[in-house]
C-alpha cells in the first residue's frame, strides 16, 4: 500500500541521480560555509577582533565560498550515487580495472512499471 511521498533516505534511492547530486551538494556547502563562518568567528575572538571582522564584513564572500564549494562537491557526489546505484565495485572496476569482461549493468530485482 502506497503511503505517498516521503521524506526519508529511501524515497531518496529512487529519484533521478542529478536532484539527489545537486541536493546533496547544496546541504553539504551550506554546512561547509556555516563551519566556516564559526571558524572565522573563533580566529577573530582569539586575535581580539569584533565579531564583525570574522567574515570579513561581506555577504559577498560567503556566497563565493557557498558557490565554489556547491560547485567543488557536485564531482563527489555524483560519483558516489553513480557507486550507489551501480552496485559493489562496478565503478571501480570501470575506472581502474582491465576491461575484459563486460560489467553487467542489469539489476537482478523485477522492473516495477
Amino acid at each position: 500500500m502506497d503511503t505517498g511521498p516521503s521524506l526519508g533516505a529511501k524515497s531518496l534511492e529512487k529519484r533521478a541521480l542529478a536532484p539527489v547530486v545537486l541536493g546533496k551538494s547544496l546541504i553539504f556547502a551550506l554546512l561547509l560555509v556555516a563551519f566556516h563562518i564559526v571558524e572565522e568567528t573563533i580566529r577573530a575572538s582569539f586575535e581580539g577582533q569584533p565579531l564583525s571582522a570574522a567574515v570579513d564584513g561581506s555577504l559577498a564572500s560567503v556566497l563565493a565560498y557557498a558557490a565554489i564549494f556547491f560547485v567543488v562537491l557536485i564531482p563527489f557526489y555524483a560519483f558516489q550515487e553513480a557507486a550507489r546505484v551501480l552496485g559493489g565495485d562496478a565503478l571501480w572496476d570501470l575506472f581502474f580495472r582491465r576491461r575484459v569482461n563486460r560489467i553487467r549493468l542489469v539489476e537482478d530485482q523485477a522492473i516495477e512499471p
